[in-house]
This record gives structure tokens, C-alpha cells and sequence, in this order.
């Protein structure tokens, strides 16, 4: 049944994923020239610095369009059993959380691992051209553990998908739509304020105490707070939808 649903949920999204991959791997294309002119070329300073403005400016859109393509993606997936006017609300049950709930996020996962690797190409290629160019006290080396990591934490976080999946359980719980508006701006505030929390009180911690924090730390303790408010917020889903509440 897992192998099953994974199946059509891919039948059911190829076509845009590979449509978004193909977008973003123009993208892509176009920095690694870029690179390249950058690494290989000769250039006089001011033309150099020139191509590295424009090359960060294209690499910082092809990373935030890489971002939002997964949220689209995450927005179909959901949208193609959740989108409806009737809603088969057993597909949120429990005893169907296997063979409904897992494919989606493993697609999920496979997608944000895919546009991850993709960033990770960014962000060694921008290190590999501005660090030369940096004072000899200045220059590191290029950290593969702390990198490693945040791929490893962008590809498998599950918080946003719940996040989305409980917006849309609530909109299609609640006949009056403005009660379910207030509950998903809530939810997503809870979300979000939980993502910044920790960054929040690292940057109070440094200015008042001076304290220094690890990148390794910085990284994976907000991504605990999302995963383990989306799994709060996965429950609070199947709930929703078991009961088939309308208020």
C-alpha cells in the first residue's frame, strides 16, 4: 500500500516536478557559468566585482526560488486528496496514517533533498570565489560537517508540510470560514515564532553575555522545534479529520 500511494502520488506530480527542476537547473546552469567565468577568467577588479555582484544577486534568487517551488510542491501534493469539495476524511484516519500520510512525506523529503543538493552547489561555489579574495587572516576552509548538516536538516524537515496539512484540515473543518481563518494564522504563528525562538535568544545570549555558539547547534535545534511542533501539528490533523468536526 506505501509502495503503492508513492506511486501516484509521483503519476500525479511528475509532470510539475519535473517542470520546477527544470527551472531551477537553468538556474543552476547559469551560476556554474558564472563560476567558471569567475574561477577561470581573467578579469581586471572592477569587472570582477561587477560579475560577483551579479552572480550573488542570480544565486540568491535561484536559492529562494528553489524555496518557494517546494512549498508549490507541497501545496499540489496536499491539494490533490485535501483540495475538494467533498473531502474523503478517512484519508487522515489513523489506520490510513501508512498508506497516506508516509508517501507524501518521503516525496516531500526526496524533493527538499534534491533542491538541498542543489543550494549545497551555491554554497561551494560562492566560498571557492569570494574566499581568496578575502585577507589571509580571514580566509577558512570550507566546512563539509557543518554544511553536511544543513542539507541533512533542510531535506528532512516535516514541519512546514504539517504545518500546511493542518491549514487545510482546518479550513475544511470549520463551516464558518473566518473561525478557521483565526485558528490557521494562529497555527502558523506558533510555527514560525518557534522557528525564530532559538536564533532569538542565541543573538540576545551574544549581545548581553557574549556568548559564542557552535554552527552545528544553531542549525539543528531549530530544526528540532519545527519537526516537533509538525508532529504536534500532524496529530492535531488526523483529529480534525477522524471526527469530521464542523463548528
Amino acid at each position: 500500500m506505501f509502495s503503492l500511494n508513492f506511486k501516484k502520488d509521483w503519476r500525479m506530480n511528475k509532470s510539475m516536478l519535473i517542470s520546477f527542476f527544470a527551472i531551477t537547473l537553468v538556474f543552476f546552469a547559469v551560476n556554474a557559468i558564472f563560476y567558471g567565468l569567475l574561477k577561470w577568467g581573467s578579469f581586471s577588479g572592477s569587472t570582477f566585482n561587477i560579475l560577483l555582484g551579479i552572480w550573488g544577486v542570480l544565486a540568491s534568487l535561484a536559492t529562494l526560488l528553489g524555496t518557494i517551488l517546494v512549498i508549490v510542491l507541497m501545496y499540489f501534493v496536499l491539494k490533490n486528496d485535501l483540495g475538494k469539495t467533498k473531502i474523503q476524511y478517512s484519508i487522515f484516519t489513523p489506520q490510513s496514517l501508512l498508506s497516506w500520510y508516509l508517501p507524501k512525506v518521503l516525496f516531500v523529503f526526496i524533493v527538499q533533498g534534491l533542491f538541498g543538493l542543489i543550494n549545497l552547489g551555491y554554497t561551494y561555489f560562492i566560498f571557492d570565489i569570494t574566499n581568496p579574495t578575502l585577507p589571509a587572516a580571514d580566509q577558512t576552509h570550507f566546512n563539509v560537517w557543518d554544511n553536511i548538516t544543513s542539507l541533512l536538516t533542510q531535506t528532512f524537515n516535516f514541519g512546514f508540510f504539517a504545518l500546511m496539512a493542518l491549514c487545510m484540515a482546518l479550513y475544511y473543518s470549520f463551516r464558518k470560514k473566518g473561525r478557521a481563518w483565526t485558528f490557521i494564522v494562529i497555527a502558523v504563528l506558533i510555527y514560525f515564532v518557534g522557528n525564530i525562538s532559538y536564533p532569538i535568544y542565541q543573538q540576545i545570549q551574544e549581545q548581553v553575555n557574549h556568548v559564542k555558539f557552535d554552527n552545528i547547534p544553531t542549525m539543528v535545534i531549530p530544526y528540532v522545534i519545527k519537526n516537533v511542533i509538525g508532529l504536534i501539528y500532524a496529530f492535531i490533523s488526523l483529529y480534525l479529520f477522524d471526527k469530521k468536526i464542523e463548528y
